[in-house]
C-alpha cells in the first residue's frame, strides 16, 4: 500500500507542502470537522501528529455541540467552541486564544 503511486504522492505532499507550512507557523489551528460516528479525517490526524512532534501550540476549533475526544481536549492548548450563527463572538475568542498561546 505505501509503495503505491497514490501513497507516494500523498507522502510527498505531506513532506513538501504540509510540513514546511506547519514548521514555520507559530500555532497549529485545527478545525475538528468530524461527523458523529465517523472515524475522522486522515488529514486532521496527520496534521495533529505533526503538530505534536513539532511541539507547536495547538488550538482546536469545534462547533458548540460537537463532542471532542477527551485526550484531544487535554492535549490542546486551547479549545474554542464556536456557534456558526455567531461567528463574530467566535472570532474574538479565537483572537484571544492566539494571543494567549503565542505569549506562553
Amino acid at each position: 500500500m505505501w509503495n503505491s503511486p497514490e501513497a507516494q504522492q500523498w507522502i510527498k505532499a505531506v513532506l513538501e507542502e504540509m510540513y514546511p507550512k506547519l514548521g514555520s507557523s507559530k500555532v497549529s489551528l485545527m478545525l475538528l470537522d468530524q461527523p458523529e460516528g465517523s472515524p475522522g479525517k486522515v488529514k486532521f490526524w496527520v496534521e495533529l501528529g505533526a503538530s505534536i512532534m513539532l511541539d507547536k501550540p495547538i488550538i482546536v476549533l469545534a462547533e458548540h455541540n460537537q463532542s471532542i475526544p477527551s485526550k484531544l481536549d487535554k492535549l490542546a492548548d486551547k479549545v474554542i467552541r464556536f456557534d456558526p450563527d455567531n461567528l463574530e463572538a467566535s472570532a474574538n475568542d479565537l483572537q484571544k486564544a492566539f494571543k494567549e498561546v503565542i505569549e506562553k
